[in-house]
């Protein structure tokens, strides 16, 4: 019988030493409580302390080290054990009451790593119900035909001038409106100053990027351990989990003649991985402890070569540079949601609030530029991956795990970590994407859900928007790379060449394209147009360049109002869908934005609380077949939801809800909302056609203030 105790004791610490604490626990528990041998179940309290110490189960293990102090030989032990969790539990509840104050639930969403990390045998199977083909992977393989770099020669040339007029053109604005209202608050006055930018401003952007370009991994680097809880991870920890990627990492080091890539671990379920620096000798593979305990060793690996695909690209500088300046807005937006989240009088929080909204604005804005580099280097990372390892169907099943585990991490814990929407350019799979997918049934038809990725003709501009190509065109890709190596495929996909690259009608995408987009996409033709007309006029002795902004805002505000009686038709009970399968509307092909589909959904509203879901970024449903992420709009948008009195969804997270609206399908799912439910019967209403109409009033207006401003600066200054 003690033999048995004493084998039993050491199961249950080699598995706290593995950090299966959902293992360990139980059987310390049994020990403690009913082994006679008294080393044995003392052994066992301690070990359950540190277990109940890791999960943050910190009054647990207090009341544990509690009942060793009278122990004349533990005594000591439980002292100091006890200083240190009366340290944690402080800590603890001074985190978890910021958190509840930024809407966040952080119970299980970071814990505390041991030393050893989770050998193949503890894998975790979060997706039992899922049948894998496991196909495998080529034995021996000759390398794909490389790719031209042209394609990521293009795209940074795009990225470099595309952010260069954003942010010049912002500036632009910004001066403009000030003096804008300058000029309306005094114009009485004569002889006054004009705001104006100086012309070394271009320069001026150029060095700042150059500042976060020479910073940004260190910066990111102090993010991480700061924000995120970075630890070290050695290459032989590694090995525990996926020699092969261990051994990938050292023949890259070996071929590069650099010093090994550093590695980061992120005490996180979530499974992630990304990569960021200067250059391979530089370079920093960060992995979260979910990747590595939800995935297969092969699968990892995969994964890893796609990152060393990414270090070794000549644009990796630059997208570390763009992550280290988003991050300088985005970490921002997050410590004025903490001050606006403190107990004050509403009339005081209007300030943080706004300053978060204008920070989060820019960080969008700021994306735009770096979204089609962000686009072709996940094509060719794919590609480099599949050529280093020759498992192009490891690399389709770690994808799809990736957004299960992202939905599995939501269902667990009901809200999203920031950190996906922070660092989404760096991950490999988008999270809005990963979300739907990842939440299907497990008897869904996902090679027809994913047909619309590879054979919708509009599916390009519908996904200028993301950050990553198309899930299902991804996957397409790989099944193609299987098949060039003779092998069977892990999804059966059995579509001709010709499927992936169907005639994109211009005309068919403009129309298909949401209101917004499709607005911007006709001021910049127009702008275009009308800057090459109005220089041949000037040449003529006619200047009418003072025209431009004025036609390019009208033209924005004319197409905006012309599309929103078709984008959001009116909601007829009659015609209302309250029951859909998401798996059958993910494989309608000929879906689009502008062709909506009419619905009353029941589901749990998930996501985070309070002021840092204000703007809506975080609100999904789940339904029975699936989430889908949910869009709401006040009458004035931003303008209105960044105020206290205002009611917002995530007022009701976690509870039943019924949302009435327009489903769509574009590169990702999502549901407009027109009305949302509660089962007690609180009402809220979406506004989204009242606030796209007050958008396009506002860019008329703004026009027209512009044709007004040379005549008054004529008047002010003679």
């Amino acid at each position: 019988m003690a033999d048995k105790t004493v084998h039993a004791l050491k199961n249950a610490i080699a598995a706290y030493n593995y950090g299966d604490y959902e293992a360990a626990i139980p059987q310390l528990e049994k020990l403690y409580q009913s082994a006679e041998d008294e080393l044995v179940r003392i052994q066992a309290q301690k070990t359950l302390i540190q277990a109940y110490r890791k999960i943050r189960h910190i009054p647990q293990a207090i009341a544990l080290c509690q009942d060793l102090l009278d122990h004349p030989v533990y005594q000591s032990w439980a002292q100091k054990a006890l200083v240190k969790l009366e340290s944690a539990l402080a800590r603890l509840e001074q985190r978890k009451e910021s958190d509840e104050e930024l809407g966040e639930d952080s119970s299980g969403e970071l814990s505390q790593i041991s030393g050893s990390l989770c050998p193949k045998q503890l894998k975790l199977p979060i997706f039992p119900n899922y049948h894998w083909r496991n196909a495998g992977r080529a034995k021996i393989f000759k390398p794909l035909k490389s790719r031209s770099g042209s394609g990521l020669a293009v795209a940074l040339l795009f990225s470099i001038s595309a952010l260069l007029l954003i942010i010049d053109g912002t500036l632009n604005s910004v001066v403009g409106i000030i003096n804008i209202l300058w000029l309306t608050a005094t114009i009485k006055l004569t002889q006054l100053p004009i705001l104006t930018l100086p012309s070394c401003s271009v320069a001026l952007i150029m060095g700042i990027g150059l500042i976060f370009l020479v910073i940004s991994p260190k910066r990111l680097d102090q993010i991480f351990q700061q924000s995120y809880e970075l630890q070290p991870l050695s290459l032989e920890e590694l090995a525990l989990t996926s020699r092969e990627s261990a051994t990938l990492l050292e023949d890259f080091k070996k071929k590069k003649r650099k010093n090994q890539i550093r590695l980061g671990l992120l005490p996180l379920d979530v499974p992630l991985i990304l990569s960021y620096g200067h250059f391979s000798h530089n370079a920093r593979i960060i992995m979260s402890q979910g990747l590595l305990r939800q995935l297969e060793e092969d699968e990892i690996a995969t994964l890893v070569a796609t990152q060393l695909g990414q270090i070794q690209q000549w644009v990796f500088p630059f997208i570390s540079a763009m992550i280290g300046l988003l991050q300088f807005f985005y970490e921002s937006y997050w410590q004025m949601i903490k001050v606006a989240s403190r107990k004050w009088p509403y009339y005081l929080i209007i300030f943080p609030s706004s300053l978060a909204t204008i920070l989060y604005a820019v960080y969008r804005l700021l994306r735009i530029p770096v979204l089609s580099l962000s686009r072709q280097r996940v094509y060719d990372s794919d590609r480099f991956a599949v050529n280093l390892t020759g498992n192009p169907n490891g690399l389709s099943r770690s994808l799809l795990k990736i957004a299960m585990g992202y939905a599995f991490n939501l269902k667990k814990h009901k809200h999203n970590p920031r950190i996906l929407e922070g660092f989404d350019l760096l991950l490999p799979v988008a999270p809005l994407q990963a979300l739907t997918f990842g939440s299907l049934p497990p008897k869904s038809d996902l090679e027809a859900a994913w047909r619309w990725d590879w054979s919708n003709p509009c599916r390009h501009s519908l996904n200028l928007g993301n950050s990553h190509p198309l899930l299902g065109e991804r996957i397409y890709k790989l099944n193609q790379y299987a098949q060039f190596y003779e092998l069977p495929t892990e999804f059966y996909i059995n579509t001709p060449d010709s499927a992936l690259s169907p005639q994109e009608n211009p005309l068919q995408s403009y129309q298909a394209l949401p209101p917004w987009q499709s607005g911007i996409v006709c001021a910049i033709l127009v702008g275009i147009i009308l800057y090459f007309v109005f220089f041949g006029f000037k040449y003529l002795g006619i200047d009418l360049q003072f025209l431009l902004p004025t036609l390019v805002l009208i033209s924005f505000s004319i197409s905006l109002i012309s599309r929103i009686n078709a984008y959001f038709p009116e909601l007829k009970s009659s015609k209302l869908q309250e029951e859909i399968l998401l798996p059958d509307f993910l494989s309608i092909v000929e879906a689009v934005p502008s062709k909506s589909k009419t619905v009353a959904l029941q589901g749990k509203l998930l996501g985070r609380r309070g002021v840092g879901n204000w703007l809506g970024q975080d609100l999904i449903l789940q339904t029975t077949t699936g989430f889908i992420p949910l869009c709401y709009g006040a009458w004035g948008g931003w303008l209105t939801q960044m105020f206290p009195s205002v009611k917002h969804p995530c007022d009701w997270i976690n509870q039943t809800v019924t949302v009435k609206g327009w489903l769509r399908r574009g590169g990702i799912v999502w549901l407009d909302i027109q009305s949302l439910t509660t089962e007690d019967g609180q009402f809220l209403r979406g506004r989204y056609p009242l606030w796209f109409l007050l958008l396009a009033l506002i860019a008329a207006y703004g026009g027209l203030y512009f044709l007004l401003i040379p005549s008054e600066l004529s008047a002010i200054n003679p």
